[in-house]
């Protein structure tokens, strides 16, 4: 029987640590996808941080390794590993810079570190938290905690 990929969808909120309450806001989007039988999930993810001023996007993709607890738990432990890509544009008339009325943007790369937990529960909702730190280039790292829901699509688990 040839492998099948179970792929959920869904969003999240969450906050980012070391921010002032009113830029703490950190929404987006996160899709999961275990392809094959060797137990790792694929992890499209982008995340809008609410700023300011300005705009700041993050594009991740992640490798995530469920981990295994006994059968009884009704957490799905997970760590994982990825790639960052950051964007982030300023309003230079509105934060004070010169040159009135343009922007100035600014990308920087960098990598993922995981940790989370799934819920199990029965149907096609599947809550989540999870806890990203972010090691970006020519930026200060970002440390971020999210809680979110996803929506099973097709397979049959």
């Amino acid at each position: 029987m040839p492998a099948t990929a179970q792929w959920r969808i869904g969003g999240f909120l969450g906050g980012e640590h070391d921010s002032s309450w009113d830029e703490f806001l950190v929404i987006g989007a996160d899709a999961r996808g275990a392809v094959g039988t060797k137990n790792i999930e694929l992890n499209p993810r982008i995340s809008y941080f609410v700023r300011d001023l300005t705009t700041r996007i993050q594009l991740d993709f992640n490798v995530i390794k469920p981990l295994t607890l006994a059968s009884s738990s009704k957490l799905l432990p997970f760590i994982g590993a990825g790639l960052a890509l950051e964007r982030v544009s300023y309003d230079n008339a509105l934060t004070g810079g010169t040159g009135a009325g343009t922007n100035t943007s600014e990308s920087n790369v960098g990598f993922n570190y995981i940790v989370g937990s799934t819920l199990k529960v029965s149907g096609r909702v599947q809550p989540f938290a999870q806890f990203t730190y972010s090691v970006l280039n020519e930026a200060a790292n970002s440390a971020v905690i999210t809680f979110g829901v996803h929506f099973k699509l097709g397979g049959t688990k």
